[in-house]
């Protein structure tokens, strides 16, 4: 729920320059937190649907060159003490879907018709390797709304394989960006590292580099244990990595794609191929009391691949 003291709405009321944009202004906060936007303002001329029809999407945002297409729905509530955001809403989508994934250009209403004809050039060109369609609203996130974006993934992973079959293998997730998620997305700015649990693992060696300001440690650690890790914090544990994660196309040119085929069907050759991730990490210490080594660190954020 949004109060007073959440960081990204004390953020967000301050920005001056998005009171324009009225109720587009937080889903063009949102955009801006999560890729890094520096010109917004720029941006929302080019993305904002503007008009009445505008088949449920109000933002449609394409990056070719980074390989990613934004669809935006959005829902402000004038009323901060309600439970979670309307479902109808993020069912919403589908109708967007449907008009920009499905239907001929040229039976398109004006509003959206060149963002579609983009958006399908770009697909074809193949430009596109991930697809996020975002619920954007001020309130908590629910179970609700996301049950309602499951099935909209489902039709718009129906509409990709139907009409751009040769692109078949685009990514599409379809995400509730509330209060929850935006507190985290705002962090992750002003604090890279935002598993700050303490850790201690057993190591087989390793030794300590460094300078003046900087000093790592260079160890092998379990797969098995940060796979363990993914599983429990999520993208968290990517918040110091600025390109975060890419995405695993079936391509040979992909190398998240090739780095899964090695753990699966060469594993004692994992380390020679891909030999080490760096991790941020708030303090460490090697420990070593008579037996194996061990590593104690506080914080945890994977930096780079």
């Amino acid at each position: 729920m949004v109060t007073n003291g959440s960081s990204f709405w004390e953020a967000f009321k301050s920005r001056d320059d998005l009171e324009k944009f009225g109720p587009d202004a937080l889903l063009l906060f949102a955009l801006q937190l999560r890729f890094g936007i520096e010109d917004i303002s720029m941006e929302a001329s080019n993305s904002l649907v503007e008009g009445g029809d505008d088949k449920k999407a109000d933002l449609i945002y394409i990056d070719s060159e980074s390989g990613y297409a934004v669809i935006v729905q959005a829902y402000m509530s004038q009323s901060l003490d309600k439970k979670e955001a309307p479902a109808n809403k993020a069912s919403d989508l589908n109708t967007a879907i449907s008009w920009l994934l499905n239907r001929r250009i040229d039976d398109l209403p004006i509003t959206i018709k060149s963002h579609a004809e983009e958006l399908q050039q770009a697909i074809r060109d193949k430009a596109i390797k991930r697809i996020y369609i975002w619920y954007v609203h001020n309130l908590p996130e629910s179970e609700n709304v996301k049950r309602e974006l499951a099935t909209v993934e489902l039709t718009s992973k129906s509409a990709i394989k139907v009409n751009f079959p040769e692109c078949d293998d685009i990514d599409i997730q379809a995400l509730e960006v509330g209060t929850s998620t935006l507190e985290e997305w705002y962090k992750s700015i002003s604090t890279p590292i935002l598993v700050s649990e303490e850790f201690q693992i057993p190591i087989p060696g390793g030794f300590e580099i460094g300078e003046a300001d900087w000093k790592a440690y260079v160890t092998s650690i379990s797969a098995k244990w940060l796979y363990q890790q993914f599983k429990l914090y999520k993208s968290k544990l990517f918040s110091a990595n600025v390109r975060d994660y890419l995405g695993s196309r079936d391509s040979d040119t992909n190398i998240n794609n090739a780095m899964k085929q090695t753990a699966h069907e060469d594993p004692k050759h994992f380390w020679v191929y891909n030999n080490g991730i760096t991790v941020l990490v708030h303090e460490f210490k090697e420990i070593e009391k008579g037996g194996p080594k061990e590593i104690y660190f506080k914080g945890f954020g994977v930096g780079c691949q």
